[in-house]
């Protein structure tokens, strides 16, 4: 009794200083407010001037702007992103003096996206003044850390490229020899062929690498000129690729000219020159014209191509369709005139659906159970669930 009794007076005694306390608050606050002009008061003090949502937006001049803790955080950022261009520009200033100075300099920074913009900034000036020099440099020095050297080396070609490209071209080829890093043949062959592709393609055709720096520069050159000019590429391919680039030379017309004109393109594949290299040709050209047409490009095929090469387009369009459209590339998969291929490819087809949506690809088989090869239903574990069936 005692106890509850002393529990209540401490009660009271809280909540009495509660009161006074509040009362005090009360007051002040209404001392700080008496001095605002009537047309910085709302009617009723939990409404806003501003919405919350809007006012988040707006600095203290009533400007959109971002919170305090954003600008101190933006304000941060935009202070380093300037020391760093700061130090940038004094790195450049320097390179253009003492190359090799500015060097150490980069190779004393902390690794990083940082380091690798500074080197590509001194290489790419030291290439405007002394390209052979700063070549000779890299070659001498490859044992730095790759991503460097690999910027270096590319800051050097693209730069060298544009002012005198075939130089630019046969250092990268030894550099790429030496390393078997391909970035700065591979950007001189792109730096040389957007602007001069006459030229460029002249020396590639004229000049030897080594078989993967051929590959390369004919790959890149042919798909860079098809951009540029269709016709004139597909001329240079005939005329100056060699018989083993030619497969995939042509991969790289055919798939401009499915873009831009899908009946030349299946001229194209069907030339009789071009029909060693049919299925991988007829591979890109599915691939490209399925995307704007499906429906013509399959009209090609049933109407176009000869049984075996018809075989062999199913095949690519049931490969192109299987897993967004898997009823679709079934009845692809369904079409082929060989009895091997049309019950391997189903049952893959199937077989993956059931994988990755069961329901979708049981109600399909349930419909369609009378046009299915009980073998391929059997295979992929499903003639125990049909078993019943009559």
């Amino acid at each position: 009794m005692g106890f509850t009794h002393f529990r209540s007076r401490l009660l009271l005694i809280v909540a009495a200083l509660f009161l006074a306390i509040a009362f005090l608050a009360y007051h002040k606050l209404g001392e700080k407010t008496e001095g605002l002009s009537e047309k910085h008061r709302s009617e009723n003090s939990l409404t806003y001037t501003l919405s919350p949502k809007t006012a988040v937006g707006l600095d203290a001049a009533g400007q959109k702007g971002a919170l305090p803790g954003d600008k101190t955080r933006l304000s941060g950022k935009s202070h380093k992103r300037a020391e760093q261009d700061t130090q940038l520009a004094e790195l450049l200033k320097l390179a253009s003096q003492s190359p090799s100075d500015a060097i150490a300099e980069v190779l004393n920074m902390a690794p990083g996206s940082l380091q690798r913009r500074a080197m590509a900034i001194v290489f790419d000036q030291w290439a405007k003044q002394d390209p052979a020099a700063a070549g000779t440099w890299i070659l001498q020095n490859k044992t730095m850390p790759q991503q460097l050297l690999t910027t270096a080396s590319i800051a050097l070609a693209k730069q060298w490229s544009t002012s005198a490209p075939e130089n630019a071209l046969q250092w990268s080829g030894s550099y790429f020899k030496q390393t078997d890093d391909h970035g700065a043949f591979q950007n001189a062959i792109i730096s040389w062929t957007r602007q001069d592709p006459a030229a460029a393609g002249q020396h590639i055709a004229a000049y030897s690498y080594g078989e993967t720096p051929d590959y390369l520069a004919t790959m890149e050159f042919v798909n860079i000129y098809a951009q540029q000019n269709l016709e004139a590429a597909m001329q240079w391919v005939e005329t100056n690729t060699p018989q083993d680039l030619q497969p995939d030379a042509q991969l790289a017309i055919i798939d401009r000219l499915a873009r831009k004109d899908p009946a030349r393109a299946t001229e194209y594949v069907m030339r009789s020159d071009n029909l060693e290299n049919i299925e991988s040709n007829l591979d890109a050209l599915l691939l490209q014209w399925t995307n704007t047409d499906i429906n013509a490009a399959t009209e090609w095929v049933n109407n176009s191509l000869s049984p075996e090469h018809r075989d062999q387009a199913y095949i690519q369009l049931a490969e192109i369709t299987r897993d967004q459209e898997p009823a679709l590339a079934i009845q692809y998969a369904q079409a082929l005139g060989d009895d091997n291929y049309r019950q391997t490819v189903t049952k893959d087809i199937l077989s993956d659906w059931r994988d990755q949506n069961r329901g979708a690809a049981d109600q399909w088989i349930s419909e369609n159970f009378n046009n299915i090869d009980t073998s391929i239903l059997i295979d992929i574990g499903y003639s125990s669930e049909v078993s019943t069936e009559p």
